[in-house]
């Protein structure tokens, strides 16, 4: 049966959004990995557990970005929910207006550092400056630093092949806006290697899930 998540709460809809969609998924699809396994052992078994490894970290790099996006989404419609809009979209005016009063101050926080640079809502260190500067949101997690790095990794995955060098937004490389991350996970040949290196990702998402569902309407 599909989960009608607009019933919910926002914060209760986004955090089991999380949990169903991304925590799920993983459980499920390591039973599956697993069963693949035992299915073909023999002479093809080195292939196979190539093949589900490869799997696993595809899956471990979609979550990571579907939950940066959800992000990005659940910023839009908590805005909207506390300043009485209708959504983004119908209010954009309006809703500009809100997003453009925390701009400059994103700026200036910022100023010195090496980090991404966007006012995307995508950009985790955006986001999160702007819950807790306009509306008093604090976050704990087990990985804060690396958490605000998600929008790197995210643009990481998505625009550049997973290749370090390559430049995120602002022009600074992959390697300079997560250092936080780059001491979590294994890298080799300018990539992550193990994007689930000691839980990572399933950390990531637990704590998101158990932010997004903390939040005060």
């Amino acid at each position: 049966m599909h989960t009608d998540y607009s019933l919910l709460p926002l914060n209760n809809a986004y955090a089991g959004r999380i949990g169903n969609e991304c925590l799920w998924l993983i459980q499920a699809a390591r039973g599956g990995f697993q069963k693949l396994s035992q299915q073909f052992k023999g002479e093809h078994s080195n292939f196979i557990d190539s093949v589900n490894a490869n799997s696993e970290q595809f899956m471990y790099k979609i979550s990571i970005v579907y939950i940066v996006n959800l992000m990005e989404s659940f910023m839009k419609d908590f805005i909207c929910y506390k300043e009485g809009l209708t959504n983004a979209e119908d209010d954009k005016s309006a809703f500009e207006q809100i997003k453009a009063s925390q701009d400059a101050a994103f700026s200036t926080y910022i100023s010195g550092l090496q980090i991404n640079n966007s006012k995307s809502f995508m950009n985790l260190h955006y986001s999160l400056f702007f819950l807790k500067n306009k509306y008093g949101v604090h976050f704990t997690v087990r990985h804060p630093e690396a958490m605000r790095e998600l929008g790197s990794l995210r643009n990481c995955i998505v625009h550049s092949d997973e290749k370090l060098s390559k430049k995120d937004k602002g022009g600074l490389l992959f390697s300079q806006t997560m250092p936080n991350t780059l001491e979590l996970l294994p890298q080799d040949n300018d990539k992550i290697t193990d994007y689930n290196h000691g839980r990572f990702t399933e950390i990531v998402i637990e704590d998101m899930q158990a932010f997004l569902g903390s939040i005060t309407l």
